[in-house]
């Protein structure tokens, strides 16, 4: 009686842990494949400078970002120093300055060429319209915006995409496939 008792118990642990691990792997494949919406906006004031902009905003918690943050260095280190090139963390206010120093952020701060910046509020990413975490914005020095969207795959996962392909093209003087795609992420704020 008890051997068969340790056995059941020990068979509705096993259950119990596989249901919550298996739940888990679920919400996780759900949400990072799920492209989160963006504003269409055009930004609050548009950014004017000598040349073109590149900005990539993340969160710093973001486990989806590593793939954006990888597929962004390629970019630019491909097109080279024709642009400047900026990787916008957002901070909330409600969190202790520092928050935003993650390994994410020390990996964005190793690319060369690259300015690192913290976003305490988000008020920058929402004046131009970012609300996704790995969102590119491709500002021309006029202050158009000529790309909005993501340059990772679904399931934000690096490698060949309509974002990325679309970005180099613009970057290299040549029509974009795309002016507008789908980013898989991390809500900013």
């Amino acid at each position: 009686m008890f051997n068969t008792a340790r056995r059941s118990i020990a068979t509705l642990i096993i259950f119990v842990w596989l249901l919550a691990n298996l739940s888990g792997l679920w919400a996780v494949g759900f949400f990072t494949s799920q492209a989160q919406e963006q504003s269409s906006m055009a930004p609050d004031a548009p950014v004017r400078e000598d040349r073109d902009v590149l900005l990539l905003f993340a969160h710093p918690h973001c486990p989806c970002f590593a793939a954006s943050l990888k597929s962004f260095a390629e970019i630019v280190r491909s097109a080279g120093d024709q642009q400047r090139a900026e990787i916008i963390f957002v901070r909330p206010d409600d969190v202790a300055s520092g928050w935003e120093r993650t390994p994410s952020w020390d990996a964005a701060m190793a690319i060369p060429g690259v300015r690192v910046s913290c976003d305490t509020k988000g008020e920058r990413a929402k004046g131009l319209g970012a609300t996704t975490s790995g969102q590119v914005l491709y500002i021309d020095a006029g202050g158009a915006v000529r790309f909005r969207g993501g340059i990772t795959r679904p399931g934000s996962h690096a490698g060949d995409n309509v974002g990325r392909r679309s970005l180099i093209n613009l970057l290299n003087g040549q029509d974009a496939e795309q002016n507008e795609t789908k980013v898989y992420g991390c809500l900013l704020y």
